[in-house]
């Protein structure tokens, strides 16, 4: 699963991400993702830190950051405006150890072009019929929030299994540091919503994963199958890598597997129509 504040929920694709990536022949299984908003500022010039000297925290991978706070948004931690990505910073959510990197408010071009779709089936040899479904792309207006880094752990879900008396699946069998698989989207709600976040919306999803230019991959609009786990690059057992295992696959936000390794749940559910009405 992602963190953040805010919505999601059932998601066959977001944007052509998915279409060129998951088709490639990437580990195909069932994962989440979680959400969450934040007010921004829109004057930062004498906005106070919220994250007062030593209140830190560390993440689920045991690493340290500033611990998360509602409210909390890039000008209030010191970094900078509210309307700029941090790839490099994040914040730690302390309830399940998630490290959180911030999306910043704009606009992006939901969906896939003519030219993407063409891009789609000079790598593939076709065009995957889903990416058929996001057409006409439109450019959509985006609040700034909070999203998980990584896809939410093996080690993270058995925590929230054993909170909740709820049953972990033997298939999701690699270590601790891999993506949870083998949930579905109530699964996904559940731990969202114990933990106080939510799904992302597909949009909220896409947007962090392609960024304002809308972006063919994470990366930017030229395939490169060394930057994710896919069918010609598959981790250990011939499954999923370890989360964070392609720093150089981030997204402009930060956010890493946003292409590959599992597929994620988002708020949403899929309908074929959706672009065109």
């Amino acid at each position: 699963m992602k963190q953040a504040n805010t919505h999601a929920m059932y998601l066959l694709t977001a944007g052509l991400l998915p279409a060129l990536l998951l088709l490639g022949g990437c580990v195909f299984l069932q994962q989440e993702v979680i959400v969450a908003e934040a007010d921004t500022v829109e004057d930062n010039s004498d906005e106070v830190v919220v994250v007062a000297d030593g209140e830190m925290a560390t993440s689920h991978l045991g690493n340290e950051g500033p611990a998360f706070q509602e409210g909390m948004t890039p000008s209030r931690l010191g970094w900078g405006a509210d309307d700029q990505a941090y790839p490099d910073r994040y914040v730690v959510y302390p309830d399940d150890g998630s490290e959180m990197v911030w999306v910043p408010p704009g606009s992006f071009p939901m969906g896939s072009t003519d030219e993407q779709v063409n891009y789609s089936v000079a790598v593939q040899g076709h065009a995957p019929w889903w990416v058929l479904d996001e057409q006409p792309a439109r450019l959509v207006e985006m609040s700034g929030f909070w999203m998980g880094k990584h896809t939410v752990t093996n080690a993270q879900y058995h925590a929230f299994c054993e909170a909740t008396g709820r049953e972990f699946s033997e298939r999701s069998h690699q270590g601790d540091d891999h993506p949870v698989v083998h949930v579905n989207w109530d699964d996904a709600v559940s731990y969202a919503e114990y933990y106080g976040f939510s799904l992302p919306t597909e949009a909220q999803w896409e947007y962090a994963a392609r960024g304002p230019e809308g972006h063919i991959y994470p990366w930017g609009d030229e395939w490169d199958g060394s930057r994710l786990c896919w069918g010609q690059n598959r981790g250990p057992g011939g499954m999923s890598f370890p989360v964070g295992s392609f720093p150089e696959g981030a997204s402009w936000c930060g956010a890493l597997d946003m292409a590959g390794n599992v597929s994620e749940w988002c708020a949403d559910w899929y309908d074929e129509y959706y672009y065109v009405s």
